[in-house]
Parts: structure tokens; C-alpha cells; sequence
């Protein structure tokens, strides 16, 4: 019996055992699941092609190597689309760069121009060659390098200019031309980022023109975050016969094409294999949809971030078709928060983005060369984001991106007295500071409508954690010049579905009838806009005329609550 007995409680502490496991194992994996769901990456592929059919056509084949079917496909198909003679397909965009200057015999001695707001590849191809980089601002509108300030600095020694659509904004085509054709340069177009964009000429009479058919070469990047990609791999088109030759000589090897492992030139090996080339033009068939839904999701974040001040959004000039490689915003000094930290509340928000190149000239390896006039590109660089751009992002994670930069951003209010208030969103840091001001409210009793907690430690945390999750309610402190917590205010009830949040504040004893209130709610009203909310409430006391009079002042209206002695002001925003 009593074997039995033990038995029996040894098979259920087995049992237990292995219920406790697998329900730990279950919350893991759904903790990973719910984490995975949350973060929205700044770039990621879509293969919703015949990638799949095409690679295993490779396999099947076993032509897996450089040669191949689909090399000479996507050549073809690849030319068609920019609209030239030729295209060369290799390694990546850096060593379609490298071809491109070799191909124009840029050697020692000579200079190149280029911008110095760019990815690094583009002036190390230069020094790869031997030539010396000759580094130019940019504009100030289009983040692309700036014509105005090219002539100035061209030389005897200057042989070409590297132009970069920047992000996939197409440069202005036709005022570089001129300039190159009056010096005799060369134009080597880096379109990495830019599959797809376009450019009309400013008589505005022409048919636009993809960018990479506009210069003597050009150059493309197919990276696994551009447009299209095929993991690594590029590709060089031209007009020009002998260039297209000498690139497909160069990237051989340098071996002969009518005599097998003679190399009449020293060669590289630049090619790309047939499988990265059968999804390349799988993705290339696919494109045009791709940059359909970029230039979609650049007008929703364009919609949701428009009324956000301190963010800068991308121009599109009319003589150009913005393929949207990144969709990229600047932060000013006025959204209170710096570029970096920002990036940093960000992440831990979910949404990875990235920092705007840093100027090539600053760089260890080009601080010797002597540069000057370069300090718009310092400047853009300093304050740009690129913002989470791919096929596959929807328009609930473009507002939860855009509700962050809402919450995110710093206010500064004056009371009646002339004295600054910062207005800023709760976080982690703030728990003490949070917990001590719920203390004073508490023993001063006093009273927050739409409240949903007790004033304590416990509501402090579940505040901060409600701030830092991905939930819709906002949670702001309203800070001195001393970072004292000088009041507290919300927007609730989005996250309980209500169209109307619910605002509510409670300023501090010590700095009660010095105007903080009004302040506050204009800049409630403010996020209301930001967040595209056409409505918003709030409850009084029916005694208190002083509160009444101030929200009427700013087009409050009032009416009778459900309970006794409370009114619900409204007010329609838009």
C-alpha cells in the first residue's frame, strides 16, 4: 500500500514537473513569437517570385557557377529595363564601381568628383584605381550633390564625376550634363539605391528617364536591403561598346574570350554566379510592384508624420519619379530629442532605423586630403534617419512608427511668469521622480478624472511600462528647468478602442496658478493633430469655472456627465 502510495506521488511530481516545463517552454516561445511580431527591421526582402523556381532550375541543371542561363537573362532583361545597350552583371556595387572607373581608364594622378554625403564605396573604388577624390556638398533640399558647387572645384586633373542618387532621389541630371559636357568629363552614374527612379529634363518636354542611362556608365547594387537583390551582386550598364567590353573583359580575370586562360590584361574575379543571377531576374520581374508599394509607403509615412514639427521630410522635385530606396526624415532641434538618442528609444521600441551616411571627408582614410565646403553634407548627415522602407511593411506598422515619433518628441512650454517647461514622454528612468510626485498628490488629495490607478510606486511602474510597451496611450511629464516634475498628464482610452481619448492632468501644489494648465492642453491638443485625431475629452468639476473658462478659451464645450456635479468637455479639433 504504502509502495503504491509512493508511487503515486512520485508520478505526480513527474507530472507537475513536466507541466511546469512545458508551460515555461510555451511562454518562451510565445514571448519570442510576440517579440518577433513587434519588430519592424529597417529593411528586409521580399521573395515572392520565381526565386525559388529558378534556384532550383540551377540545381537541377548544375549550373551553379558564373556561366549560365539566367547570367545572360538577367543581363538582357536588366539593360531593357534601364533602357541601354548593355549590362554586365558582378560581384556587388562596389566592384561595378571599380569596373566603371577602370573602364574609363581613371588612373594615378587623376581626380574624380563625387559627393561627400555618400556610402563609402563610391569614393574607395576612386582611391582602388589610384585617382584622388575630389569631395562636393550637397544640396540642402534633395541631400544630392549640389551642381552650384561642382565648377569650382574642377582642375586640369579632374577627369569625371561620380553623381549618387542619394536614397533613390535622382539628382538633377541635365545641369550636370552641361557642366560635364563644357569641361569634357566624364558622368559615372552610382545608382545603387536608385533601381527605378527617374528624371525629366527641365524643359519638362522629354519622357523621363531612368537614372543609369543618363551617364557615360553606370552602376547598380543588388544587397539584400536595395529594391531588388540576389543577396550580393551589381551590375554595370552603359551605351558604349567599348566600355561594356572592357567590363566584361576586366571582371573575367582579364582572360580572352576567344582564347580560353589567355589574359591579355590584368583581370579581377567580379562575377556574379548563375544562382544569384536566377534571383536577380526573378526579382527583377517583380519590380515595377516593388516600387509601386515603396513609393505607397512613403505617402503614408509623408501623411502620418507631416504635422510632427522638428521632423523633416524627404523632398520629390517635379523633375523627378523617387523610387524610395529608404524612406528618410531629419531631426531638427525642435523635436527636442537628439538624432542619436532617439534612434536609440526607438529600438527599444521595436523599430530599427538607421543613421544618414557619415560624410566620407570626416573618415580616418580621407581625413588627410584637404576639403573644404562641405558642411551642408555635415549638417544633413548629423540630423538624418532612415526610416523602416520594405515590401512587406504595412500601414499599422507605418502609424505604430509614427505614434512613436509622436510620444517621443519633447516640448517646451512657457508659464505666465516667462518660465520654460519641458513636456516629455514617461520612460524607465523616471520611475522615482514619478512615484515622489504621487506622493505629493496623495497627501494633497488630489483628484485626476479618467485616472485609472491610485497615485503609488505600483502605478508608477504600470505607467512606465504602458509608456514603453506598443500600446497607444501616452503618458507625459511636465518637467522645470531642474527636472522637477512640475505636472502629469495622459491621452487614454485608445488602447480600449475608444476614437475620443480622454486627457487629464494634475499639476503639482507648488507650481498650481502660474498657467501651466493651458499650456499643457495646447499641447494636447497638439499630439491630437500629430496623431491624427479629429476629437478629444476631458471631465470638470460643475464648481469649478476657473477650469471651465480655460478650456472654453480654447473651444471647449460642455455638457452634463452621467454622475453628479461632473461636465464633459469636448472639443472637435478638426
Amino acid at each position: 500500500m504504502c509502495k503504491c502510495v509512493e508511487f503515486y506521488r512520485f508520478n505526480a511530481l513527474i507530472f507537475r514537473t513536466y507541466c511546469a516545463i512545458m508551460k515555461n517552454i510555451k511562454l518562451y516561445f510565445m514571448a519570442i513569437k510576440m517579440e518577433a511580431k513587434k519588430f519592424i527591421p529597417v529593411a528586409s526582402p521580399a521573395l515572392i517570385g520565381n526565386e525559388k523556381k529558378y534556384v532550383l532550375d540551377c540545381l537541377k541543371t548544375n549550373w551553379i557557377s558564373s556561366t549560365g542561363k539566367y547570367v545572360n537573362l538577367f543581363e538582357r532583361k536588366f539593360s531593357e529595363y534601364i533602357g541601354v545597350k548593355h549590362a554586365i552583371t558582378c560581384s556587388n556595387g562596389t566592384v561595378a564601381l571599380h569596373l566603371a572607373l577602370l573602364a574609363l581608364d581613371i588612373k594615378n594622378g587623376d581626380e574624380v568628383m563625387c559627393p561627400t554625403l555618400t556610402y563609402i564605396a563610391t569614393a574607395n573604388s576612386i582611391l582602388y584605381v589610384g585617382a584622388k577624390p575630389i569631395f562636393v556638398d550637397c544640396q540642402q533640399d534633395t541631400w544630392n550633390i549640389d551642381p552650384d558647387k561642382i565648377e569650382g572645384k574642377i582642375t586640369k586633373k579632374t577627369k569625371a564625376i561620380i553623381v549618387v542618387h542619394l536614397y533613390g532621389n535622382a539628382c538633377d541630371m541635365e545641369a550636370i550634363i552641361k557642366i560635364a559636357k563644357r569641361h569634357g568629363l566624364y558622368i559615372i552614374e552610382d545608382s545603387a539605391e536608385a533601381l527605378g527612379s527617374k528624371y525629366l529634363p527641365a524643359d519638362r518636354q522629354g519622357k523621363e528617364k531612368m537614372c543609369g542611362s543618363f551617364g557615360d556608365i553606370a552602376t547598380f547594387s543588388f544587397f539584400g536591403n536595395k529594391v531588388i537583390t540576389s543577396g550580393e551582386g551589381g551590375m554595370v550598364v552603359t551605351n558604349n561598346d567599348e566600355f561594356a567590353k572592357k567590363v566584361a573583359l576586366l571582371k573575367n580575370q582579364g582572360m580572352d574570350t576567344n582564347k580560353r586562360y589567355w589574359h591579355p590584361v590584368l583581370g579581377y574575379n567580379y562575377r556574379l554566379t548563375n544562382v544569384q543571377s536566377a534571383i536577380g531576374l526573378a526579382q527583377l520581374e517583380n519590380v515595377k510592384k516593388f516600387i509601386a508599394k515603396r513609393r505607397q509607403i512613403a505617402k503614408m509615412y509623408s501623411h502620418y508624420l507631416k504635422n510632427i514639427e522638428g521632423i523633416t521630410l524627404p523632398t520629390e522635385k517635379d523633375y523627378t519619379f523617387h523610387s524610395y530606396w529608404m524612406y528618410c526624415i531629419l531631426i531638427e532641434k525642435e523635436y527636442g530629442v537628439d538624432r542619436d538618442r532617439l534612434m536609440g528609444l526607438l529600438e527599444k521600441q521595436g523599430i530599427q532605423t538607421r543613421p544618414f551616411f557619415y560624410p566620407i571627408h570626416t573618415m580616418p582614410a580621407y581625413q588627410s586630403l584637404h576639403h573644404y565646403g562641405l558642411d551642408v553634407s555635415k549638417e544633413i548627415s548629423r540630423k538624418g534617419i532612415n526610416l523602416p522602407t520594405f515590401y512587406n511593411l504595412g500601414e499599422d506598422q507605418i502609424k505604430y512608427i509614427a505614434h512613436q515619433l509622436v510620444r517621443l518628441k519633447k516640448d517646451i512650454i512657457k508659464n505666465k511668469q516667462g518660465a520654460e517647461y519641458i513636456i516629455k514622454s514617461v520612460d524607465s528612468g523616471d520611475e522615482k521622480k514619478l512615484a515622489s510626485f504621487f506622493k505629493v498628490i496623495k497627501k494633497h488629495n488630489l483628484h485626476n478624472f479618467f485616472h485609472p490607478h491610485p497615485f503609488n510606486l505600483k502605478t508608477a511602474k504600470k505607467i512606465i511600462e504602458i509608456s514603453e510597451s506598443d500600446k497607444s496611450d501616452l503618458y507625459y511629464l511636465v518637467l522645470d528647468k531642474n527636472e522637477q516634475i512640475a505636472g502629469y498628464f495622459m491621452l487614454r482610452g485608445f488602447d480600449e478602442g475608444y476614437s475620443v481619448p480622454s486627457f487629464a492632468i494634475v499639476v503639482h501644489p507648488d507650481y498650481m496658478n502660474r498657467g501651466i494648465g493651458k499650456q499643457v492642453t495646447i499641447v494636447a491638443i497638439k499630439i491630437c493633430e500629430r496623431l491624427k485625431i479629429g476629437k478629444m475629452m476631458l471631465k470638470v468639476y460643475e464648481d469649478n469655472i476657473v477650469a471651465q473658462k480655460m478650456y472654453r478659451s480654447l473651444n471647449f464645450t460642455f455638457s452634463k456627465s452621467d454622475k453628479k456635479d461632473e461636465l464633459v468637455g469636448r472639443l472637435n479639433i478638426r
